[in-house]
């Protein structure tokens, strides 16, 4: 079953893959729609907005002219020139007024219009017998606006659709866009005007009564620009079709070089203006309105395919690495057990002999100290009895490790409990030690100023003490070291200080492991299991053994021992 794994992790990443791909089209392409969405109403509201600000521009106007009995040039010069138009409306091209002129009323027109201050001013081209709608006043002042001057709106077809729609209503109304006027200019922009009625206050609503005609001229790709900026700093492509349909006979503005670009999202918007409709149509860009859903769902797609051909090989290679792995194991734990086995037999070798040689040493020592005159008692030989009797020792605390170690990781390590004073041990490891002290230069202390009695085994107590001492001196640099006995309630407390070289912190968690060292190998001797034996006995023991070092300023190892181990009564 294992070696088919590798496949089943590359069938169900493929599944899965199939699967995200085609959740990513969707979650994209709708993202994507609500983004264009709220563009495409933000756009067409600015822009109707913005007809509504002409409109009210405009009803302000006309707000003057009926305020007023007889509103000169200058006066309507002044007005308009106090709107900022430029500033505050761009697109609009200019504000006018249109005065109706019946039939035999154009001389006496064109009379008093020329003594308001336009000594040039004429009607055309002529009324041909009907209502004249010439423009009377345009603002703000130029050689574009001064041109319309006098021109009959009413002489051409497009805006006098529009004028007889204000005659019959009197409303804000809008033309459709404008043909080229001759004798004005010719506009590659297309035109087109606001109209609004004037009437008087109070007089019936008649077409008879319209006096005349407010109007706003615009250029449409000015206004455009002027409500959402430039084309190409937009995020949606922009068309303006007049009437109720996208008609491309209708167009009247598109951005530039957008026309038939491809588009992803489109919103066709219809919007009123000067009881006209327009059709906004507003289309997409690619990599500006929204997120392509394409480009992401193949992104998925291909590290989806990715992700599975890498778990494929990652599980075929973790079954090959596990075969290797359990034939390693059973290599390894052979090897720990043949390594067991001979540490063992080793240290159980060992002991014999360096028992013996211990007790030869002590016994010449002996000899040595008397009071005979002896060839021991030579002061050189007697030095070097006393060194060979402490590197014998050295070795016995050697072997007595290995074969601790061996007892530990057999599950043999029993424990005689009985009645164990913490503080005489203590005091007997350190007057055993003296020497060592001594000789390494470190001054030994020891508060213990009760007795601390409990349940333990008296010489893994006394283990736990000689190693953490032995350790102390080792690192100490011949630096005092202090030991203290404590009782905290039912623990008992030991503590032994150093103000040797310190523990790195990366060192801290792993010197309490077999064969590890809290410094460097070089000038330290031993197999690196003192610290480790320490801790599995006072486990044993039901306490807890802890660190805390400064590198450079020494270290605090402190052990804690219940008074009465539960595990007492199983030992």
């Amino acid at each position: 079953m294992a070696h088919r794994s590798p496949w089943l992790a590359l069938a169900l990443g493929l599944v899965l893959t199939a699967a995200s791909t085609r959740y990513a089209f969707r979650l994209a392409w709708e993202r994507g729609r609500e983004h264009f969405d709220a563009a495409a109403d933000t756009t067409a509201d600015a822009l109707r907005r913005r007809m509504d600000e002409y409109g009210a521009m405009l009803r302000g106007t006309r707000g003057l002219l009926v305020a007023s009995a007889e509103v000169n040039h200058a006066e309507f010069s002044a007005y308009v020139s106090a709107l900022s138009l430029v500033r505050h409306y761009p697109g609009i091209q200019g504000i006018g007024y249109a005065r109706r002129v019946r039939p035999g009323e154009v001389a006496a027109h064109e009379a008093h219009i020329r003594s308001l201050g336009l000594p040039g001013y004429h009607v055309w081209p002529p009324p041909d017998g009907r209502d004249a709608f010439p423009v009377t006043f345009l603002e703000p002042d130029g050689a574009r606006n001064a041109r319309p001057i006098g021109y009959d709106l009413a002489s051409e077809s497009v805006r006098r659709e529009a004028i007889e729609r204000v005659l019959h209503g009197g409303g804000l109304e809008a033309t459709a866009p404008l043909p080229d006027t001759p004798g004005i200019d010719h506009d590659p922009q297309a035109n087109l005007l606001l109209l609004l009625g004037l009437r008087y206050p109070g007089t019936p609503a008649s077409d008879d009564d319209i006096l005349g005609l407010i109007y706003g001229a615009f250029r449409v790709t000015d206004l455009v620009t002027g409500v959402l900026g430039s084309p190409k700093d937009r995020a949606i492509d922009l068309a303006l079709y007049d009437g109720p349909r996208v008609d491309p006979r209708q167009l009247f503005y598109a951005d530039p070089g957008r026309r038939f670009a491809p588009a992803r999202y489109e919103r066709i918007i219809p919007m009123e203006v000067g009881g006209r409709t327009w059709t906004v149509r507003l289309r997409s860009r690619k990599g500006r309105a929204s997120p392509e859903p394409l480009t992401a769902a193949w992104i998925t797609a291909a590290l989806g395919l990715g992700v599975s051909v890498l778990l494929f090989a990652i599980s075929r290679a973790q079954v090959q690495a596990r075969v290797a792995a359990e034939a390693h194991a059973a290599a390894t734990r052979a090897a720990l057990e043949a390594r067991d086995v001979f540490l063992g037999i080793a240290s159980h070798e060992l002991r014999t002999p360096v028992t013996t040689l211990r007790l030869q040493l002590e016994r010449l020592a002996r000899i040595s100290r008397s009071d005979d005159a002896t060839p021991l008692s030579d002061p050189g030989v007697r030095g070097t009895l006393e060194m060979l009797l402490r590197q014998e020792r050295r070795l016995g605390a050697l072997v007595e490790d290995l074969l601790d170690h061996l007892r530990i990781t057999t599950g043999g390590l029993h424990l005689a409990f009985a009645s164990v004073d913490l503080a005489d041990v203590t005091r007997d490891v350190v007057d055993r030690r003296a020497d060592d002290a001594q000789r390494v230069g470190s001054v030994v202390t020891v508060d213990a100023q009760e007795p601390i009695v409990g349940r333990w085994d008296r010489l893994r107590v006394d283990q736990i003490v000689t190693n953490l001492v032995g350790n102390a001196l080792k690192e100490g640099a011949g630096r005092p070291v202090h030991i203290q006995v404590t009782r905290e309630g039912l623990t008992a407390r030991l503590e032994v200080r150093d103000q040797g070289i310190g523990i790195a912190p990366g060192d801290v968690s792993r010197i309490f492991g077999r064969f590890e060292r809290a410094a460097p190998s070089q000038g330290y001797g031993g197999f690196g299991l003192g610290l480790y034996i320490v801790r599995e006995v006072v486990e044993v023991l039901g306490g807890t053994v802890t660190v805390q070092s400064t590198p450079g300023e020494g270290s605090v190892f402190s052990v804690t021992l219940p008074i009465d181990p539960p595990l007492r009564q199983n030992s």
